[in-house]
């Protein structure tokens, strides 16, 4: 019996065009938009095809892909001049990366295409979490890491729950109607150019082309999800975390430590980390078939008619939008509300959690970076206008007129007398800082710390990601007490080895602002002559004085008491006489009997950063001030969802060290912080209006 040859259903197909198209050809030879002539005039194609490489490459169809919301690239991605190779490249993209590799360019893995190139470079900080990598380098990212700087500033250091958007669906809705309208236009202009008796062919092949393409998006977005509605982030000293920090190479300006959920690995992922599976690689073989029936439709399009013009002004006018489409930014799905966590248990997602640390009248003005310092001092504060440093051992507070950090910065002790005088003097030079409450004080200590106007309070600074079993910190992330509304740290008493008396954890500190009438004397505080009082005045009665150790008071009684051998005809010894560049304020007569305030400067001593009461050489090629300028263009490059008081933020931090910098240091300093500056300004032009 002989063998019969059966042939292919895509044989067959291709057989009936071929003869519809001769059937077509041959019904007017003479016409000059006959189908013979279309297929005669190849160089109409190969001029579309010529403008493809230019508007397509790599990297927008990765964020095509990877974006965590529907992104307005794909929304012109299939129309207009260009569309074929932007649908065949996607497609290998997604259908198969061996194909991609060998048809189109390099392609690592995909994790490494679509997460990695795309997120902060961080270090690990070691906790009790298991890791897969050798090294502190993190190698694979998750896209919650986004979100950590930007909810560190919102919440001004504390626990963040964050919210996310969910209206990518939506986004993804509108994108598909705006291209179906235009596409359908496009198809109009295309029949009324199109070569003779093929007007039916052509609406059916621009039907089915759109039909794929629109499927193949919709899938896309399906697979692709909205995300986790809520994830937590920057919790410390806790193994539920995985702790952070962001790479620098300087020696004393680092990031704040930041941290993501373990459960944010785990569930919060782009295409739930399946990037080759059936459905992705069905949509990457319907974007194939849709950039292949478009070669065929191209093809009956001639022209030599009114309606060209229509139809190369609209061809025109989708590549421009394509060009600057072009730049658009990695689409993350943006944030709707940061809310500060309380306590060591996570709420649920119902529950009322407490507001931020920011002040009714304040604005968020502290920035995630740590100064490193010696163990006498410690930075607390570094903020947009100023830097607040804490006397480990008085537990004194000195705050600097400057942002930034240089070798000779002053730094002007916090007492009520001045920081009355500098409110009195201007409410905004300097924004208010958050409260600081002492959970382990006495209900009389608390109502007077709370109503006394003069003292600048401080918000808790979380400065240690470790396990909960690891030592060696300076501060115990404790609940807050009953009726507090955030979480307040308790500070360990070190002992000097010379003190015969052990401080209690629950012994009355010195709140900010009243490091000499709470430590010394309330006499000391009450007057002040211009003679410092007597040695043996310091020595108060055992009965009245708070058990603390012995010799940092000593340190800090001799600090008060040598305060006029101080230079007072130094420009910034007069901490309220000097408000901010610009700004005018009332000069207060001082009393004739008034002191010389403390001061001290900034300086670097045992390769350490310190506080000193002589004031040195200044750097010449200020290179402490240009370092931190490093680790502050890492941190704006690391918020990939900044909102624009956290620009402002960073604005007015430059702004202020300007004024301490030559402008040719200045110029070296900023390069790389103005650039991420501009870009995290236009990522908000795009989230805001497209």
């Amino acid at each position: 019996m002989p063998k019969t040859n059966v042939k292919s259903p895509w044989w067959n197909l291709w057989i009936l065009l071929s003869k519809a198209c001769t059937v077509m050809a041959q019904v007017d030879n003479t016409d000059d938009r006959s189908l013979a002539a279309t297929l005669q005039n190849i160089n109409g194609m190969s001029s579309i095809f010529s403008l493809l490489p230019v508007l397509s490459g790599k990297t927008q169809n990765v964020k095509a892909v990877a974006a965590r919301t529907f992104p307005g690239t794909l929304t012109i991605a299939g129309l207009g001049a260009g569309r074929v190779l932007t649908k065949l490249q996607i497609g290998m993209l997604l259908f198969s990366a061996d194909l991609y590799r060998n048809l189109v360019g390099e392609l690592a893995y995909y994790h490494e295409e679509y997460v990695n190139k795309f997120s902060p470079p961080l270090i690990h900080i070691p906790t009790g979490t298991p890791e897969r990598h050798s090294s502190n380098v993190i190698v694979n990212h998750n896209p919650t890491e986004d979100y950590m700087v930007e909810a560190w500033f919102q919440t001004q250091g504390l626990p963040a729950k964050v919210e996310l958007s969910q209206t990518s669906n939506q986004r993804a809705f509108c994108g598909l109607l705006i291209y179906l309208i235009i596409y359908a236009f496009e198809t109009f202009l295309s029949v009324q150019n199109a070569a003779t008796g093929t007007a039916i062919p052509l609406i059916v092949l621009q039907s089915l082309s759109g039909i794929c393409w629109v499927a193949a998006i919709a899938v896309l977005q399906v697979t692709r999800g909205q995300g986790k509605r809520f994830i937590y982030l920057n919790r410390l000293a806790t193994a539920e975390y995985r702790c952070f920090q962001l790479i620098s190479s300087g020696t004393y300006v680092h990031s704040a430590l930041f941290s993501t959920q373990l459960s944010n690995v785990r569930e919060y992922n782009l295409f739930h980390s399946r990037y080759e599976c059936k459905r992705l690689k069905a949509v990457g073989a319907a974007m194939i078939a849709s950039a292949m029936i478009d070669v065929i439709a191209t093809v009956l399009v001639v022209g030599l008619s009114p309606w060209a013009y229509g139809w190369l002004g609209l061809q025109i006018t989708l590549i421009i939008i394509k060009v600057i489409f072009s730049l658009e930014p990695m689409r993350r799905i943006q944030i709707v509300n940061v809310q500060a966590l309380v306590g060591d248990s996570l709420p649920d997602h119902g529950s009322q959690v407490a507001a931020t640390s920011r002040g009714a009248e304040g604005r968020k003005t502290r920035l995630p970076m740590s100064i490193e310092t010696s163990a006498e001092f410690a930075f607390k504060e570094v903020g947009a206008t100023h830097n607040v440093v804490l006397e480990t051992a008085t537990r004194a507070f000195w705050q600097s007129n400057t942002p930034g950090v240089f070798i000779g910065q002053p730094y002007y002790l916090q007492r009520p007398g001045l920081a009355s005088e500098k409110r009195a003097a201007s409410e905004e030079s300097v924004p208010k800082l958050p409260q600081l409450l002492v959970p382990a004080a006495s209900e009389k200590d608390e109502k007077d710390e709370g109503s006394d106007p003069t003292i600048v309070p401080l918000p808790p600074s979380l400065d240690h990601c470790a396990s909960p079993t690891s030592a060696g910190t300076d501060y115990t992330v404790t609940p807050a007490s009953a009726g507090f509304g955030f979480v307040a740290e308790v500070p360990r008493i070190v002992v000097s080895p010379e003190s015969s008396e052990v401080a209690s954890p629950i012994s009355p500190v010195a709140p900010p602002g009243i490091p000499i009438a709470r430590t010394l004397s309330a006499q000391t505080a009450s007057t002040r002559a211009p003679t410092p009082p007597a040695k043996s005045s310091i020595h108060r009665d055992p009965s009245t004085t708070p058990s603390r150790p012995t010799g940092p008071v000593s340190t800090i009684a001799r600090n008060a008491s040598s305060t006029h051998h101080s230079k007072p005809d130094h420009p910034h010894h007069q901490f309220a006489r000097h408000p901010p560049h610009g700004q005018k304020t009332k000069q207060k007569a001082l009393s004739p009997l008034s002191s010389p305030e403390p001061i001290r400067y900034l300086v670097q001593q045992d390769g350490l950063l310190t506080l000193s009461e002589e004031e040195p050489m200044r750097e010449t090629n200020q290179a402490l001030q240009r370092e931190f300028l490093a680790c502050l263009a890492e941190i704006v490059r690391a918020n990939k969802v900044a909102s624009p008081e956290f620009l402002r933020a960073v604005g007015t931090m430059l702004e202020g060290i300007r004024s301490t910098m030559t402008e040719n240091w200045y110029a070296f300093g900023t390069t790389e912080v103005l650039r991420y500056v501009r870009a995290a300004r236009e990522d908000i032009v795009w989230r805001r209006f497209v």
